[in-house]
């Protein structure tokens, strides 16, 4: 399996999460790989397999997208304390659970929006609020 480098030897910025919300659902799955020091990811186009390093030293940053960080806190406060830099994305849709079933509604969503940046430093978190119609 290929081995994802950079030329440069720098850190990589890790984005944890875009294809498939791990705050929400595999937050144990996540730690386990932390713990292990790599991940598998696939190249999208191709669909190669190979591994990412998630050495501390290896990592810039994560980024973490999500639409339900709650199941994820106690795995948050392990990584700051393991010094990991990372980037909050956090989406309300305020959608019905018709159509967002594992999702908080925006009453459960917006009250935890307001203390999450506080956890954590400045410039960490970014939010974004998607109305239905």
């Amino acid at each position: 399996m290929e081995e994802l480098n950079t030329p440069s030897g720098r850190p990589r910025i890790i984005s944890a999460s875009r294809r498939t919300d791990i705050p929400a659902f595999y937050g144990e799955w996540f730690m386990r790989r932390i713990r292990e020091g790599w991940a598998v990811s696939f190249n999208p186009f191709s669909r190669r397999p190979f591994r990412v390093s998630l050495l501390h030293s290896d990592v810039a940053a994560i980024v973490f997208w999500s639409k339900n960080f709650g199941p994820f806190l106690p795995h948050l406060a392990v990584l700051a304390g393991q010094g990991y830099n990372m980037v909050f994305l956090y989406t309300i849709t305020g959608l019905p659970r018709l159509f967002k079933a594992g999702v908080p509604d925006a009453e459960q969503a917006l009250p935890f929006l307001r203390q999450f940046p506080g956890c954590f430093r400045a410039g960490m978190f970014s939010g974004a609020m998607i109305r239905s119609c």
